[in-house]
């Protein structure tokens, strides 16, 4: 199977839970929602349905999730969660915020920022066994960049 890259400018990050940009028990994260971006590129084509997108991302075995919608009349949202991998010393992750390069110690910063626009990079990991038996695709951030809200 191919090694497709996915980016997507004008990105929202969902808030709350769903972001741990301060280190926590299973490190840095955060998820984006699939339904809302300006423009998607997966692999070397662009994308303009999110329906597709969710399609392709499955088909390749990314593993995408969905929220638990607050009643029935509400249907669940496929989102992504990206992880940073700090560690990673051949591919380490490329954050911009408002212009500045931002590093593990500066990234705790992010988890009440309000976000103006942001452009993310992410590339998957091998597929590996999940606990259900399936085979998955976690993702991994690549580069962030982001403009903060300043009002």
């Amino acid at each position: 199977m191919a090694y497709k890259t996915l980016t997507i400018r004008g990105a929202r990050i969902l808030p709350g839970n769903f972001r741990n940009f301060r280190k926590g028990r299973y490190g840095y994260s955060f998820c984006v929602d699939l339904l809302n971006a300006d423009e998607v590129v997966f692999g070397n084509e662009k994308i303009s349905d999110p329906n597709e997108l969710v399609t392709k991302l499955e088909d390749d075995l990314w593993l995408v999730q969905y929220t638990k919608p607050s009643s029935d009349a509400y249907d669940p949202d496929p989102f992504l969660q990206v992880k940073i991998n700090f560690d990673n010393k051949f591919n380490p992750p490329y954050i911009v915020v408002d212009g500045v390069d931002f590093d593990e110690k500066m990234c705790a910063q992010l988890q009440d920022a309000r976000f103006k626009n942001v452009n993310v990079a992410i590339s998957p990991a091998r597929p590996t066994e999940r606990r259900d038996g399936q085979m998955k695709r976690t993702a991994y951030l690549q580069s962030l960049h982001i403009e903060l809200d300043d009002s």
